[in-house]
């Protein structure tokens, strides 16, 4: 839901000399220097920064990148070389920065606002370093590449977003080159160019059926094992782009697993005959030597070269095994075969790091001190789950879900870097609550469910890792059935069924009741634009103009006469978006177009009939110059809407894959990217729409055990995502929108404008408008 910007900024701000035209709203005032909403003033001495004033405090642009030289102090404008503004202090011009407003989080990987959690959504099927950079697949999203260069702050710089690796990934290397990463499938071995670690790019592959594990020797050889009954092992040159495995550099008859090169050879993991091979690389890929046993090695998959020893699990046999292989041509157990430690229920992945091991376990990660290769014991366990192992330096991290990392500077004393950040939970005033908005660093919520006594709450969310209560409100019923919350200035108004209320928010500590409207028989949705809400009464078949222009005494426009009844081309509307001098109705099979340049009296400017795109109505989003619905009919979809030409609206594209019973709730636009609630499979689902015409899904939010998310019922989207969950009675701030905020199309280069619904400024770099305030 998209409110009307306030006018053009003229390229040029002097000190003090520039306030915008304001919002009929009046809003609370700014300290000294006093302005209203809006206003930008130059803050020159100590300060030597431009500020704008949000209702209630002066907010720093985020402007630190230093351009040049400059002695004209307090001077502002556009530059078209560097497509964004910027202003001197005096003795540098410094650039303003688009606001980075999801600090690891992407469309395709969110993230728990607040924690230390790398991925959600979805088991890692491998996990791989080069040490600045973690790679991961994962049956969510499938390949991640994430920046682990600061270990305090591990960060998700890039993701390949669909089904190719997932579930079937058994490994992934990364050479000492960094420039690509080598995977392996169950279907064969591909490339992945990493050399950009924000685009990574999918490069070529060669199909090896029953392909398992692969291992680099740096010099572009790979070597790929099979688990099938002919050739095991087979030679491969790999490059950031080209994949070739050789039919003549190959070995035959009997399956092979993991394997490790070190030297001039190479170390197989024999699961069918018990038994670990050593492979000349040297001598035509010849058989070198081989231990078999059948006691300890039972089945064995996995192996790591380190040293002159190479360790191994069964978790057949649940055994962890140290092998001397100081001579190639006589491996053995080590100690004279006493190198050999009982684990209960090991599993298959493990990792080497210093004097330690690192092997998962039905019970956690047990460490294993090895600083006597001959003698392995048992030091501690770390309770948490793995589904592979990698480390570097002094972090390990484990690819279970979500992927997690955990502190192993001191092995005798391991920690689980992890929190349940970005969660608040209150099981009485969030009951069955139905809608949520938000503004600055506060989350405002209704539930309107509770026996009598109806909520709303501010929750403050400005330490995301722990969101704490602002205030509450309680009401009788004056809420009940409040589906929709939309927030102008310093005022909430919430669409409760037969009641429009507002509640004064500029103090989130301390809220207040401003007005309460009656009269209505189901008012289901609102969106505000300047001084109007525009609303819709779904079993009266209405379209509601609101003059909002006091919040304190509410009324419908035009002495109440700012009404359309319409039992066909609104019949049951359930959503209502408004941009610019039109109105858009999602009603039951129809999409309905109201002209609003006079909001006093509103026209049925137009309104298509449609059954299967626009069956049963739903909720509506705006981005640019198409809508966006997501049906409520069974199967489930989302339909974007070319409204161009607002008198001819036409279907560009419905989604093909259904998503769950009863279809969808809410939908919500950031950028590039729709998030949709469908609370009947308890998932946010995310599309990519950044062409209307060509509308993919790209991930799932579900509801897991450190993230419930029982029947999400409504979005709200500034600093994180925010899913408010029905039945979990909480909030969920998600890391998910874009890395800057792309607030969608716009083509007059250099236009910067105050948006009051998102309670920021934006400017237009000739092709999209970027957010550049918090």
């Amino acid at each position: 839901m998209k409110i009307k910007s306030e006018p053009l900024l003229t390229l040029c701000l002097m000190v003090f000399s520039l306030l915008l035209v304001m919002a009929k709203i009046t809003y609370a005032q700014c300290s000294s220097p006093s302005a209203n909403t809006g206003a930008i003033n130059y803050f020159g001495g100590s300060t030597d920064a431009y500020r704008y004033c949000n209702g209630s405090s002066w907010v720093d642009f985020p402007s630190t990148t230093d351009i040049g030289n400059c002695s004209a102090d307090g001077e502002m404008q556009y530059d078209t070389s560097e497509k964004a503004y910027k202003f001197c202090d005096g003795n540098d011009v410094l650039k303003i920065n688009c606001t980075v407003i999801s600090g690891c989080g992407s469309p395709a990987a969110p993230l728990l606002a607040g924690t230390e959690r790398l991925l959600i959504g979805g088991n890692a099927q491998g996990v791989s370093n080069d040490g600045n950079y973690l790679y991961a697949v994962s049956n969510a999203f499938n390949f991640a590449v994430i920046d682990i260069s600061t270990p305090s702050s591990p960060c998700l710089t890039g993701y390949i977003p669909d089904d190719t690796f997932a579930p079937a990934v058994f490994e992934l290397t990364v050479p000492p080159s960094g420039n690509y990463v080598a995977i392996v499938t169950s279907t064969g071995l591909c490339s992945i160019d990493v050399s950009d670690p924000t685009n990574p790019q999918l490069g070529d592959c060669d199909s090896e059926t029953y392909a398992y594990d692969v291992a680099l020797d740096g010099s572009g050889n790979a070597y790929l094992t099979r688990d099938n009954s002919t050739t095991y092992m087979r030679e491969c040159g790999i490059s950031t782009n080209s994949v070739n495995c050789h039919t003549t550099g190959s070995i035959s008859t009997q399956r092979a697993y993991g394997i490790d090169i070190s030297g001039n050879y190479a170390y197989i993991a024999k699961r069918a005959s018990d038994q670990i091979q050593v492979v000349d690389l040297t001598n035509s890929m010849s058989i070198h030597d081989s231990l078999t046993d059948a006691a300890n090695l039972t089945e064995v998959r996995t192996l790591k070269v380190s040293g002159s020893y190479l360790y191994t699990v069964s978790a057949t046999a649940d055994k962890f095994v140290v092998i001397d292989i100081s001579d190639p041509s006589n491996i053995q157990i080590a100690g004279g075969g006493t190198a050999v430690l009982n684990l209960t229920n090991a599993g298959e992945d493990f990792d080497i790091s210093g004097n330690y091991a690192y092997v998962d376990t039905a019970a956690g990660i047990a460490v294993i001190d090895i600083s006597d290769p001959t003698s392995p014991t048992l030091d501690n366990t770390i309770v948490t789950s793995s589904n592979d192992i990698s480390i570097t330096g002094t972090t390990l991290y484990t690819g279970a879900s979500p992927l997690t990392r955990v502190n192993i500077s001191d092995p005798t004393s391991p920690s689980v870097i992890s929190s349940s950040g970005g969660i608040y939970t209150q099981t009485t005033y969030l009951n069955r609550a139905e809608s949520a908005a938000t503004s600055g660093n506060h989350v405002f919520a209704a539930s309107p469910y509770n026996s009598g006594t109806d909520y709303f709450i501010a929750v403050d969310y400005s330490d995301p890792s722990s969101p704490v209560l602002a205030d509450m409100l309680s009401f009788g019923v004056s809420l009940d059935e409040a589906y929709d919350i939309d927030i102008a200035g310093n005022y909430a108004f919430i669409a409760a069924g037969s009641r429009l209320v507002s509640i004064d928010i500029s103090d989130p500590t301390n809220m207040s009741q401003a007005d309460i409207l009656s009269g209505f028989t189901l008012l289901y949705d609102i969106d505000i634009q300047g001084s109007f809400a525009y609303g819709v009464d779904l079993d009266a078949d209405q379209f509601i103009v609101f003059d909002i222009s006091d919040p304190t005494n509410l009324a419908i426009a035009n002495s109440g006469s700012a009404v359309i009844t319409d039992a066909t081309n609104l019949n049951r509307a359930r959503g209502i978006a408004v941009s610019g001098n039109y109105a858009y109705i999602y009603a039951d099979s129809f999409f309905t177009v109201i002209d609003i340049s006079d909001p006093s009296n509103p026209v049925l400017e137009t309104s298509v009939s449609d059954s299967t795109n626009f069956n049963y109505g739903g909720d509506i989003a705006i981005s640019g110059n198409h809508a966006f619905l997501a049906a409520r009919v069974t199967s489930g979809f989302v339909t974007s809407v070319d409204i161009s030409n607002p008198s001819s609206p036409s279907v560009v594209q419905r989604t093909t894959d259904g998503f769950g019973a009863n279809g969808a709730q809410n939908i919500k636009i950031a950028g590039d990217y729709a998030y949709v609630t469908v609370p009947n499979i308890d998932s946010v689902l995310i599309f990519d729409i950044s062409d209307p015409a060509n509308m993919t899904r790209i991930t799932n939010i579900n509801n897991t055990t450190d993230m419930p998310m029982n029947s999400p019922q409504d979005i709200a989207i500034g600093s994180y995502v925010y899913v408010l969950s029905n039945t979990s009675d909480n909030i969920i701030a998600f890391e998910a929108t874009s890395a800057c905020n792309d607030l969608g199309s716009c083509t007059q280069e250099a236009e910067l404008e105050y948006d009051t619904n998102i309670s920021a400024y934006k400017y237009c770099d000739g092709t999209s408008y970027w957010q550049i305030t918090p």
